[in-house]
């Protein structure tokens, strides 16, 4: 199978979606908006409304060897016209003003533009259709809301706004991302896994201002609760967007963390249990069968394997050091239906142990257990240069567990993923790990 990644764009001034998609041979760089492109174009019917959108016809380039197949399939499909054009704002304006809206789609060396809302599934359809020997999605997608910079920690406290700032500084250097506003949950997305008294001792524990310390290690301060209600709506959203397959794979880059908020407690940094509430969110609203959780913070995941303990449609499974806070996690913590997998590892071990365990112990569990859904919870802190845990691990080691998530979840899910912030509190370590997590997202999808 010929595959070409893809990513979507908003145009800007134009407001129109743009899904652009990248031949193996052709730089994501060269792709963006204000660049020239070089593209042919693929006119689907019905003819009168794809009028508006016939660019200047000149001369065509010869296309590198597999755009010249995937061509050559097209031509049975639709009309091909033979144009090198630049894709400047004067030409999306056609775009822009032709009978119906449309979503448009090109590489280095063609383009494809299918009448109807944009973006669309129908109009994904149509071109996967078009090109059978290509596998055609959209970008990874990032959620984020300026709310997790208003959640503020005391002074010296590991979890602080600048793991916000340095998270999104190193997204925003990365090509082929989707940004999205993370919306705020509604208190009843919250009250999947918490009861009512939770949420309402976390509402009425935040101060009008300064902080209020819930334990040892969690406060709050004013913005606290807005920021962990749009960090749950994120991975709400995100889950939304790859089940309705708008994206295939998203990062939420929100804060507070979540999976250390039980049923009843909020404690380590976390208020509510925001990876278990999108994979209820993924079984109850969107009917998925079988959704698993998976966690590779160093700290136990213990809120997520609470909120999910008895919920037989999930697989929980979290490798983490061991001795470490909170203490849960051992092997024999399997869960009330066998849903439940621990992969403990030793302090001052490493890649080589890392990789043991996941490829010898969760992968295989998740790929018997066959999701429709994958979840991160994405800890970063397992990183030899995090202060609060001694593990060993490189920012290549965070590339290849995801890489092989990515894997699994592409057998069994479709390769639908999303990940989710949790851990990391060496500001440069957090940074690299994270870019390199989501390049890996990113590059799954082609």
């Amino acid at each position: 199978m010929l595959r070409l990644p893809a990513w979507s764009l908003s145009a800007g001034r134009v407001g129109h979606r743009l899904s652009l998609v990248r031949h193996p041979q052709v730089k994501a760089r060269d792709l963006l908006p204000g660049n020239p492109v070089t593209v042919a174009a693929l006119l689907l019917a019905p003819q009168d409304a794809l009028k508006a959108l016939r660019p200047p016809e000149r001369r065509l380039q010869l296309p590198a060897r597999g755009e010249a197949q995937a061509l050559a399939g097209l031509r049975q499909d639709g009309e091909v016209l033979r144009p090198e054009v630049h894709a400047d704002d004067a030409w999306l304006s056609r775009v822009r003003g032709s009978p119906a809206p449309a979503e448009v789609c090109w590489s280095g060396n063609w383009l494809l533009a299918s009448v109807g809302p944009a973006p669309s599934r129908a109009g994904k359809d149509v071109i996967a259709h078009s090109l059978p020997n290509c596998d055609l999605w959209g970008m990874t997608g990032i959620y984020w809301h300026d709310s997790a910079l208003t959640h503020v920690t005391p002074p010296g406290h590991p979890e602080r706004v600048a793991r916000a700032e340095a998270v999104h500084a190193a997204l925003s250097e990365l090509e082929g991302l989707e940004w999205h506003d993370a919306p705020r949950a509604a208190r009843a997305e919250v009250e999947r896994c918490h009861p009512a008294r939770h949420f309402d001792r976390i509402e009425a524990a935040i101060p009008e201002s300064s902080f209020v310390a819930l334990d040892a290690d969690t406060h709050v301060s004013p913005g606290s609760l807005d920021a962990a209600l749009h960090a749950v709506g994120g991975c709400n959203a995100a889950v939304d967007a790859v089940i309705a397959g708008e994206a295939r794979t998203a990062f939420v880059a929100m804060r507070p963390p979540g999976h250390h908020a039980e049923t009843e407690t909020a404690m380590g940094f976390c208020l509510f249990g925001t990876a278990a509430i999108a994979a209820k969110r993924a079984l109850d609203e969107h009917g998925l069968s079988r959704v698993a959780v998976l966690d590779f913070d160093v700290h136990h995941g213990n809120g997520t394997q609470d909120l999910l303990w008895n919920e037989e449609r999930t697989l929980f499974a979290s490798s983490h050091q061991m001795p470490l806070y909170p203490g849960t996690g051992a092997a024999h913590e399997t869960g009330a239906h066998d849903n439940v997998l621990n992969a403990p590892l030793a302090p001052m071990t490493g890649s080589a142990e890392m990789r043991r365990a996941w490829g010898d112990i969760i992968l295989p569990a998740l790929d018997d257990f066959a999701p429709e859904l994958v979840i991160v919870s994405a800890g970063f802190d397992a990183h030899a240069s995090d202060p609060l845990a001694n593990l060993n691990w490189t920012e290549q080691d965070f590339a290849w567990v995801t890489a092989a998530i990515c894997e699994v979840a592409e057998a069994h899910a479709g390769g639908r993923v999303v990940s989710t912030l949790e851990g990391g509190y060496d500001l440069a370590a957090l940074a690299a790990s994270v870019a390199a997590h989501v390049i890996a997202l990113r590059e799954h999808i082609g």
